[in-house]
C-alpha cells in the first residue's frame, strides 16, 4: 500500500478508503476512479459506495464488516497497483457538466452591489468572475443534494 492511501473500518457498518487529506482535483479524480471500480466489482455485503473530497466510504452489513474489510484490503492493494500503472484519463474528463441558471442582483441577489463595492470592481466583473470557471462538485452533502465545491 502506498503512504497516501489507507483502508480501515470507521464504524460498525462503514469502511473508509482514504487518500491524501487535501482538496485537490488529482486526488479527487483518484477517489472517483476508486469508487467507480468498487461499484463495478460488487461484493456481497456492500450496500452503498459514496465519495467525499478525499475518501471513498462504503456502507456494509455490520456482521460482514470484519471479513469484508480483509477482502477489500486485498482488492484495494490490487486496484492501487493497476491504477498507478495504467495510463488513465482523468476521471473528471468523463463526468457530466451541469449548467445552473443564476440570478445576480436585485431582490434575488442583494449582496451583488455590496460585493462589488467591497472588491472595488464593477458588478459585471463580479458576475463574469463567478460564471467563467467550471466548478467541480466534490461531494453532495447532508442537505438534499447540497453540492460541496472545492474552490470558488
Amino acid at each position: 500500500m502506498i503512504p497516501d492511501a489507507s483502508i480501515h473500518q470507521v464504524g460498525t457498518g462503514t469502511i473508509e478508503i482514504r487518500f491524501e487529506r487535501k482538496i485537490d482535483p488529482v486526488i479527487h479524480d483518484r477517489v472517483l476512479r476508486c469508487a467507480d471500480a468498487l461499484r463495478d466489482s460488487p461484493s456481497k455485503g456492500i450496500h452503498e459506495v459514496f465519495i467525499t473530497y478525499h475518501c471513498v466510504g462504503i456502507h456494509v452489513d455490520a456482521d460482514a464488516a470484519p471479513d469484508l474489510l480483509i477482502h477489500l484490503r486485498t482488492w484495494f492493494d490490487h486496484w492501487l497497483e493497476s491504477d498507478s500503472k495504467s495510463a488513465h484519463e482523468s476521471a473528471s474528463d468523463t463526468r457530466t457538466i451541469h449548467r445552473i441558471p443564476v440570478i445576480f442582483g436585485g431582490s434575488e441577489g442583494p449582496d451583488l452591489s455590496e460585493l462589488s463595492t467591497f472588491a472595488q470592481i464593477p458588478e459585471s466583473d463580479v458576475v463574469r468572475m463567478f460564471c467563467e470557471p467550471t466548478y467541480r462538485v466534490y461531494m453532495t452533502g447532508f442537505i438534499g443534494g447540497f453540492p460541496y465545491l472545492g474552490t470558488v
